[in-house]
């Protein structure tokens, strides 16, 4: 069992303490768009244990964007099918906010997978997929909007 693991939800019911993995992950695989669509528009899990939060967006075609917050500015991404080109809009607090589509996973195993790696250990972005760290994927599009 896992102690002290807030969800903030997209849905009415706002904050849950120590939500149930089960129900967490039915949600990330059969939850609807409108569902994911309300409230802010982002969803967030912070482990209290680790001081560590993951925030994560869905999109209905891509499925989810990950965002790993270990706190001191160590922030890391999700790194989906890197030959994917262009961006993806997502709504947080009613604004367009556009992400790479490279940085989607539209597994929904792996998405699953991420959620429950971080409530057990949340001390570092889950194994289960390739991160790319946020002051890397800064470089990169400072590189591509010069050339």
């Amino acid at each position: 069992m896992y102690h002290n693991v807030i969800f903030d939800s997209p849905g009415p019911e706002g904050q849950i303490l120590n939500p149930d993995l089960k129900t967490l992950k039915l949600l990330i695989k059969y939850g609807q768009a409108s569902y994911w669509a309300g409230g802010s528009g982002e969803s967030m899990l912070t482990n209290n244990n680790s001081g560590t939060e993951l925030v994560f967006y869905r999109h209905k075609e891509l499925g989810y964007h990950f965002l790993f917050d270990g706190g001191n500015n160590n922030l890391w991404r999700s790194k989906g099918v890197v030959d994917i080109q262009g961006d993806a809009v997502v709504y947080i607090g009613g604004n367009p906010f556009t992400i790479p589509k490279y940085l989607f996973i539209d597994d929904m195993e792996d998405a699953c997978e991420i959620i429950e790696e971080f409530i057990h250990n949340g001390k570092e972005p889950p194994k289960v997929i390739d991160w790319i760290s946020e002051n890397k994927l800064k470089l990169i599009e400072k590189n591509m909007a010069e050339w």
